[in-house]
């Protein structure tokens, strides 16, 4: 038997061929087909003449089973030879059976980014009749079709490494599908992989710029705002939110690879935008989630330093002469400090009242220290007249801050209200408690006497000593004067009034207390019971303050007197007052 076959795919056909070595004539060949070697149960026997080769048809071959042919030849005296038997023939028409096919070079990926190159492996794929010869893969956009890598012939590998040359797409999936043929040309079923998607951008979508400073940048309170953030790669879809402390007029959009947020003045102040971009997903479905915050300016802190001060002021102050409507603070609406402006390009006692309130606010603290700043410009020129002090100041200020450091147990400070209109604005903070008050103020013309009065009260009727820290600017809010000094505050009654001597009685010496709270000319005599003069203490003009004289018990002359009653006399304008004593010997 020649050119055996252990396997065949055709359950109809048995074929077999052979040839002899037999020196005798041949007269004829016989065959038959069996299920094992010698038997004939498929085909009888049957004389095929001197031809060495035969084909049996119609048959109804089993699946697995091996079919054998068995040949005998005789000669011209009807000699049989010994019969021959082949090494028999397995029937296979089953397909391999399909295993799982995974995309990359190793574990199954859902994900690439690599567009030029492909690479799958597979596992699992079994024939258990004629076994598999070789596999077959293609690549399609589709789950099994072959448009992007026609059905390639990989020999018995399970796995093709960087299939090159291809121009896949970003954001579209691909499929890798294999087949296996067994050694009898049997062609299994196609398996796919579950498909990945070319993702040329590594990771989710993230922020690459951001046309607002959230670290430097305050966002104005009159102006629209748009905010354009520019992403790392094309995006499909997010969730947007804004929260803030009181409304705000927003739209957001996505575009490919950008966000807009359209932002519509007026804004609160002092307002705190929180923004949330959540599940902000590309193309190929991975998502990411971002948030930060802008933060509006503060109303009136013209510098954004965080206090409304003195410099602010005079920015007020500079706008309000000029007529600066960029700068107008007013009308508003809203509680302090999230007020919403709303301006009118007018400016009112509205501007000067928003300034006021803001100024209130940004100075409401309890404690009020001294900063510490370089001596420049002149020395305060401050003047007490009673209680008054008046710290004058030069044409050419515009604001000033005054900070008042002062014993809250010896001294009042008592002139605490704002003073408002279309000449001057002057705000007061003032903490009692812990001695501080602090004066800053800001002069819109130019035709009133320029100065800051202080009202001051003394406690314990003693002279005390105020600490002074000042600043003043000009329009260019250029320093005039700064330092900082310290200023006696004389002690100043109320009234005028006259207190009984001390010690009474006495010898020799008694103290007589008497108060004037006013500039004027002073009397104080000595009289005796019968009404007559003893002793001139005083004929002379006083400064305001509590005062005192002591009485050596001496008459004009220098005499000692006698003891016995006295009574003494207070007389200034429009006020008199007579009190008694005793001089004892």
């Amino acid at each position: 038997i020649t050119e055996d076959l252990d396997w065949q795919q055709d359950s109809t056909t048995l074929f077999a061929a052979w040839q002899s070595d037999d020196t005798y004539e041949i007269v004829y060949y016989e065959y038959s087909f069996g299920t094992a070697q010698g038997d004939s149960n498929i085909v009888a026997w049957i004389d095929n003449g001197t031809s060495t080769d035969a084909t049996v048809t119609g048959l109804s071959l089993t699946n697995g089973t091996t079919y054998y042919v068995n040949i005998r030849a005789y000669d011209m005296a009807e000699n049989q030879s010994m019969m021959v038997s082949s090494n028999g023939l397995t029937i296979d028409f089953t397909a391999p059976e399909i295993g799982e096919v995974s995309d990359g070079s190793g574990t199954d990926i859902n994900l690439s980014n690599d567009a030029a190159n492909a690479s799958a492996n597979w596992t699992g794929f079994v024939d258990s009749l004629s076994g598999i010869e070789l596999y077959e893969y293609a690549l399609g956009s589709t789950s099994g079709s072959n448009d992007i890598i026609d059905w390639t012939d990989n020999g018995t590998s399970t796995s093709v490494l960087e299939h090159s040359g291809l121009s896949l797409q970003h954001a579209e999936q691909y499929y890798f599908s294999v087949r296996a043929t067994d050694l009898v040309e049997n062609i299994s079923a196609v398996a796919s992989s579950d498909g990945y998607v070319i993702d040329i951008y590594p990771g989710p979508p993230t922020f690459v710029s951001m046309t607002f400073d959230t670290a430097a940048e305050l966002l104005s309170l009159t102006e629209d705002r748009v905010v354009d953030i520019v992403l790392s790669e094309p995006s499909v879809s997010m969730e947007y939110a804004l929260s803030s402390i009181l409304p705000v007029n927003d739209v957001s959009s996505l575009s490919n690879d950008s966000i807009q947020i359209n932002l519509t003045a007026p804004f609160a102040s002092l307002d705190t935008l929180q923004f949330s971009i959540s599940n902000l997903t590309d193309m190929v479905g991975l998502d990411s989630s971002y948030a930060f915050t802008i933060y509006t300016r503060t109303q009136a802190d013209y510098n954004d330093d965080g206090v409304i001060d003195v410099t602010d002021l005079a920015t007020f102050s500079t706008a309000w002469t000029s007529a600066d409507y960029s700068l107008e603070l007013g009308p508003v609406t809203g509680t302090v400090p999230h007020l919403v402006p709303t301006p009118d390009n007018v400016y009112d006692l509205r501007d000067i009242m928003t300034l006021a309130r803001m100024w209130h606010w940004s100075n409401n603290t309890p404690s009020l220290l001294l900063a510490n700043i370089n001596q420049y410009g002149p020395q305060l020129d401050i003047q007490q007249s009673g209680k008054i002090l008046e710290i004058a100041l030069t044409e050419d200020v515009v604001s000033g801050q005054v900070l008042v450091i002062y014993d809250p147990t010896k001294l009042a400070i008592e002139n605490t209200i704002d003073l408002l209109n279309q000449n001057e604005i002057q705000f007061k903070s003032h903490f009692k408690e812990a001695g501080n008050l602090l004066i800053e103020k800001a002069f819109l013309t130019d035709i009133q006497e320029k100065h800051i009065s202080l009202e001051t009260n003394s406690l314990d009727e003693e002279d005390s000593y105020i600490s002074i820290q000042y600043t003043f600017l000009d329009q260019f809010k250029n320093v005039i004067a700064q330092g900082f000094m310290s200023q006696k505050v004389i002690a100043v009654p109320d009234e005028f009034a006259l207190h009984q001597n001390y010690p009474n009685p006495f010898n020799p010496v008694t103290t007589i207390h008497y108060d004037i709270p006013e500039e004027t000319h002073v009397n104080l005599i000595v009289y005796d019971i019968l009404g007559r003069e003893v002793k001139m203490l005083l004929n002379q003009t006083e400064q305001p303050g509590y005062k005192s004289i002591r009485w050596n018990g001496r008459n004009n002359a220098g005499q000692e007197i006698s003891a016995g009653m006295y009574f003494y006399r207070l007389e200034t304008t429009g006020f008199v007052k007579v009190h008694k004593m005793v001089l004892l010997k």
